[in-house]
């Protein structure tokens, strides 16, 4: 049952890693957090997450072909 509810959690957890909206609320938070203690490597991530959203709501989401 162990391995039933763990690969229900990762399926789930992948699944909302590839939606733009969860890579929009990362580059939120790290954005924010960056200004706020002022870390330049992070404030790029977020950029970075953004651009990620973007191109992925773009493309009308995650294809894998």
């Amino acid at each position: 049952m162990k391995d039933n509810i763990i690969g229900k959690a990762w399926g789930w957890v992948s699944g909302r890693v590839l939606e733009p909206s969860s890579w929009a609320a990362a580059a939120a938070v790290l954005i924010g957090v960056s200004v706020i203690l002022t870390i330049t490597w992070m404030m790029w991530a977020g950029i970075i997450a953004a651009v990620g959203a973007l191109v992925i709501k773009e493309r009308g989401g995650w294809d894998e072909r």
